[in-house]
């Protein structure tokens, strides 16, 4: 399980969660994106990988960073 919060344009916060990184990555690919995944460029805090909180920077953690950690190609 993979979950994680975002801060919207409207300073919302947003829990996402997928149930692993094949799913996100099957999402990802997918062509309807838009709406099951953040902006590329949205900034992310509290990642919990697989009941584990993660360690990652106070800020400046992107969700295109996630996706190149969990080995999801953002570019291809």
């Amino acid at each position: 399980m993979i979950q994680f919060k975002t801060v919207n344009d409207l300073n919302v916060i947003c829990t996402w969660e997928y149930e692993s990184a094949e799913k996100l990555k099957d999402i990802w690919l997918s062509e309807d994106i838009d709406m099951n995944v953040p902006a590329n460029d949205a900034e992310i805090f509290s990642v919990v990988i697989d009941g584990k909180e993660m360690s990652f920077p106070e800020e400046g953690f992107w969700f295109e960073d996630l996706l190149t950690y969990l080995g999801i190609e953002i570019w291809g």
